[in-house]
């Protein structure tokens, strides 16, 4: 059973969950095993849902990360029941915003698990990360640049309940994922490296708009090999 009380004026939120179980004296009754707060909650308060995914039920609880004059940030914490006690099996970025400045894109991007399951007491989930790109002309529309989807997947042993990143079967780095999905982290050399092709299409291609934000961008952007292909490109 899930009880959630919060305190919306403090921003504050817990979960309760319990456990209908024998106790020392061999009765049955509702005992607590475990609970979860958050305590930032500005614009939205936590919410949960439920996920079946490998053949079992896990709690996803999201919690606002960060706000702030054009940026937003909500991370999904996943939880499952182990041995009687709750257990935190990953923290990820779910769902969020930075607007651009100058010439720098704007970011939208999310975060799903496509799969979770555990074997051997590990638990292993498969998430896909997307994110859009964005900018803007002088009559405040928005131009969009370009997209792309990547998949990473995390190991969780729910012993140690020590996390780690399984680059092999992953599409990105760790490092991509917290600069890309994240807010005040991603800087233009970090943008060349990570969307080198997509800026590669993007000169080649025959986007009038997306072609002269490209050159204003580059121009602001420090020197690089990333910056100098494309500049010839263009």
């Amino acid at each position: 059973m899930l009880l959630r009380v919060e305190d919306r004026l403090q921003e504050a939120c817990r979960y309760l969950i319990f456990k209908y179980k024998k106790s020392e004296t061999k009765e049955y009754g509702w005992q607590l095993i475990g609970y979860i707060d958050h305590d930032f909650g500005r614009y939205e308060m936590p919410q949960h849902y439920f996920l079946l995914s490998g053949g079992k039920n896990w709690l996803v609880v999201r919690v606002q990360g960060a706000s702030g004059s054009g940026v937003a940030l909500y991370n999904d914490r996943l939880f499952t029941i182990k041995n009687d006690k709750v257990v935190e099996v990953l923290d990820y970025p779910a769902d969020g915003h930075q607007e651009g400045v100058g010439f720098e894109p704007a970011r939208s991007f999310a975060g799903r698990i496509l799969e979770s399951k555990i074997e051997n007491n590990v638990a292993t989930i498969e998430l896909e990360f997307t994110v859009n790109y964005s900018t803007f002309d002088g009559t405040d529309d928005d131009i969009p640049l370009w997209s792309k989807k990547q998949k990473a997947v995390f190991r969780t042993d729910l012993n140690s309940k020590k996390t780690i990143y399984d680059a092999k079967k992953s599409e990105l780095s760790e490092r991509e994922i917290e600069t890309v999905y994240n807010i005040d982290m991603l800087t233009d050399k970090d943008l060349l490296r990570y969307n080198f092709e997509e800026l590669k299409r993007t000169a080649l291609g025959k986007r009038a708009r997306q072609k002269q934000w490209l050159r204003d961008f580059l121009r602001m952007c420090e020197p690089s090999a990333e910056k100098s292909v494309l500049q010839r490109l263009l």
